[in-house]
Formats: C-alpha cells, sequence, structure tokens
C-alpha cells in the first residue's frame, strides 16, 4: 500500500483517498440479513412452515439493503 502510494506521488498522478466505511456498513447489514434468513430457513425446514412476518421482514431488510446499495452507488456517482 505504502509503495503504491509513493510510486503515485512521485509519478505525479492523483492520489484519490476514499471513504470504504458505508462498504463495511453494508457488509455488515449483508452478514445480518444472511444470517436471519438462514435462521428463518433452519426453522422452515423443521417445522414445514415459515411465519408471514418472517416474510415481511426479509422483504424490509431487502429494501433497505438496495437502498443502501443506491446511497454507495450515488456516492461513487453511478446511481
Amino acid at each position: 500500500m505504502i509503495r503504491h502510494l509513493i510510486t503515485k506521488s512521485v509519478s505525479g498522478r492523483d492520489i484519490y483517498v476514499v471513504d470504504t466505511t458505508p462498504l463495511y456498513e453494508v457488509n455488515t447489514k449483508l452478514s445480518h440479513i444472511s444470517s436471519n434468513i438462514n435462521q428463518i430457513a433452519k426453522i422452515a425446514n423443521t417445522t414445514g412452515t415459515i411465519n408471514q412476518k418472517d416474510i415481511e421482514d426479509i422483504k424490509e431488510m431487502q429494501h433497505k439493503f438496495a437502498w443502501d446499495i443506491f446511497e454507495i452507488m450515488k456516492l461513487l456517482g453511478r446511481g
């Protein structure tokens, strides 16, 4: 990483500093969503049924996650 910065600096090329916090936050949310879906799948496989509230919760999490991705794309100038 440092070598790359020094090379760019010496060659006169631009160095960009990027705040990756939103990416880490989205990654954490994706992990939580995956965990929730796995827990729901285990229950559904055990009982043979799935709760309507669980389905609504998954939809809500997916909607929030999609919005977070959209916000990141806007930050990157692609949204």
